[in-house]
């Protein structure tokens, strides 16, 4: 791995007057049909970017964290975090749109987060809320209904 990480290292200092090629993989100097392929190379960069590039390409091919990356170890925590909140996610809005916000509660104190009397009351005013535009939405509805089957009798 650390010939593939080296290999674009060396593509960047390398110009068409003098290629350094040594750390690319064969089938990519070759080609598939086994010619000798002789790419453009882009403008060379200068020697002090080179250096730094050079030490920044050193410690990103250490064994260590090559072998973190071989394991499929995440180094950022935030990832982890964000893979684990889209995989409950569904389950969540699912708990949500069934049963309001009390699920929630019941998720954050499995969690270990310590609820507070703000977070309970903000749970309580949302499902209020949700179950006022509900009883609105049945009393709609059965009016509607009930209006029609009094025009249906009449006709």
């Amino acid at each position: 791995m650390k010939c593939e990480i080296f290999a674009t290292f060396y593509y960047k200092i390398s110009t068409d007057k003098k290629p350094k090629h040594e750390m690319c993989p064969s089938n990519q100097i070759h080609g598939a049909s086994g010619y000798a392929l002789k790419p453009k190379h882009p403008k060379l960069l200068d020697a002090n970017l080179q250096k730094v590039l050079s030490t920044i390409y050193e410690e990103l091919s250490l064994d260590t964290l090559l072998q973190m990356c071989v394991r499929n170890f995440i180094q950022n925590d935030n990832e982890d975090f964000k893979k684990t909140a889209r995989q409950i996610k569904p389950f969540i809005a699912s708990c949500v749109f069934n049963e309001g916000f009390s699920p929630i509660l019941k998720i954050m104190d499995i969690m270990g987060i310590q609820i507070g009397v703000y977070v309970e009351t903000l749970a309580a005013t949302c499902d209020g809320k949700r179950l006022g535009q509900l009883e609105c939405l049945v009393a709609y509805e059965s009016h509607k209904q009930q209006k029609a089957r009094r025009t249906k009798k009449l006709n």
